[in-house]
């Protein structure tokens, strides 16, 4: 099932069966916040094993969203799954195409790996996520100390031109921004620092 079945949702659902061909015809509104159909009256038309192609009609299907996918994906899933022939010709142009797109992949079987939950686990886990965060602080600080020590025996190797580039983003450009967050921190401290001083009655030594 794709989900708990409310007190209308089976009303948009009905399976009409034309020789080995059943038809779901779908109508009213889909939407998330109404919930969704069971498929169990679908699994047991596909499993009574007279079935041989699926059909959609869509003519009284009024408003939906990605309630409609979810539910059209598990049919189309499950009709698949018994090689039951699909016509998706009634369904909106939308909903049409991602089915389509989903068909077209194949599903991804996932290689879930269960963890040792036990502290000994836990603890190795973490002292190895230290040692890599240690490790790589280390190895940034010596690739920086060998760098700095190339540039002050004069055999670094840069750009001059970026080099300017470099110092006029961190000077001239940043004066803007610099100024502004200066600004700033300097009202909050204002405000915090005021309270502190009107304690010595030192108050006027900050701007009304």
């Amino acid at each position: 099932m794709l989900g708990s079945p409310s007190m209308d949702t089976q009303d948009r659902v009905r399976l009409e069966h034309s020789g080995d061909e059943l038809r779901v015809c779908l109508s009213g509104a889909w939407r998330l916040r109404d919930g969704l159909p069971a498929l169990t009256g679908i699994e047991e038309a596909l499993e009574a094993g007279s079935t041989s192609s699926l059909a959609f009609d869509s003519t009284g299907l009024e408003e939906w969203d990605s309630a409609l996918i979810t539910f059209l994906h598990g049919v189309h899933r499950r009709a698949l799954a018994r090689d039951i022939r699909i016509d998706l010709s009634g369904l909106p142009d939308g909903p049409r195409r991602l089915l389509t797109l989903a068909a077209a992949l194949p599903p991804r079987e996932l290689n879930h790996t269960e963890e040792d939950d036990t502290l000994g686990a836990r603890v190795g886990r973490t002292a190895f996520q230290a040692w890599d965060t240690v490790a790589d602080a280390v190895g940034f600080l010596g690739e920086t100390t060998l760098a700095f020590g190339s540039m002050l025996r004069g055999r670094a190797r840069y750009r001059a031109v970026d080099l300017i580039l470099a110092f006029q983003s961190a000077g001239v450009g940043a004066l803007g921004i610099v100024a502004l967050i200066n600004f700033l921190i300097g009202g909050v401290l204002a405000f915090v620092g005021v309270v502190q001083l009107g304690q010595f009655g030192a108050s006027l030594y900050v701007a009304d």
